[in-house]
Order: structure tokens, then sequence, then C-alpha cells
């Protein structure tokens, strides 16, 4: 029992992974097409916002933006909650898509002010590039405050 507890543990440590926010990065290169983006705040400079519920860490942008990293096949996954930031009482329509090996890997449908914030996984082992991608929600950019909430890289 102890032999296995002993190579469990092992097993775990050579398992362990790191997390990057993806604040933490540089996101400068970032293009969107109102404002700027902002680390850990909304588009505006609020808190994020998203269906009641605020969020400590992620990017604030807007419609329609795209952030495309390279990875260099060394992260193994993106996670993020997504959603139009409340900053705008309900107004905005965006949609969040992400691409792996150039594909859709996850799309969030379209989302409007004051929905739910939605999950958004992907894989991404051995994957050179990850692009991060806001669409309008096709009526236009006006309110269109898209926050990739507690958005990490592992």
């Amino acid at each position: 029992m102890v032999g296995i507890l002993i190579a469990g543990t092992m097993l775990l440590r050579s398992q362990t992974t790191e997390t990057v926010r993806l604040q933490d990065l540089d996101y400068r290169s970032m293009t969107q097409d109102w404002g700027s983006p902002a680390a850990a705040k909304s588009v505006d400079g609020n808190p994020l916002r998203i269906g009641g519920q605020t969020f400590a860490e992620g990017i604030g942008t807007h419609a329609q933006s795209e952030f495309v990293l390279r990875l260099n096949k060394v992260a193994t996954g993106f996670s993020s909650t997504v959603g139009v930031d409340d900053e705008k009482d309900g107004q905005g329509s965006v949609r969040f898509v992400i691409f792996v090996y150039g594909k859709r890997a996850a799309d969030s449908g379209v989302m409007h002010g004051n929905d739910k914030p939605k999950s958004l996984h992907v894989d991404l082992r051995n994957a050179k590039t990850l692009r991060l991608v806001v669409e309008d929600g096709g009526d236009g950019i006006d309110s269109d405050h898209a926050d990739w909430a507690d958005a990490k890289l592992t």
C-alpha cells in the first residue's frame, strides 16, 4: 500500500501543470473595433461582470476582436468564462469563438446582455497557436462589451 501511495504521489508531481492567466500575457497585439482591451477590467474600465457575477481576472474587450497566441506546443488547455459585460445594462450581442489548429474548437453561440456566463474549454495539446475571437452578434457592434473572464492557459 505504501509503495502505491509513493508511486501515485510521484506520478502526480510529474503531471502538475502551471496555469498562466490570459491577463498576464502581452495582450497589446489584440485587435478590436472599439476601445482598448483591459486586464481584469471591462473595456470601459469597470470590474468584469457577466450575468450578475463579478470576476477578478480576465480581459475585457469589444467586438470585433481577435487575439492570437503562439503556443509552440507547450500548452495543454485553455478555459474561460465568457459573456457580455453587465456595464451595458442588457444591451449588446456577441459570439465568442476559439480556433485551434486553424479550426473552430469552441463557440459560445450568440450571447446577449444579461445572459448568464458560459464556460468554454479547449484542448491545446500539440497546438502551435490559439486564436480567440469575439464576433458581433449580427446587429452591429454597438454595446458589444465582451469579457474573457477567468481566462487561463495550462
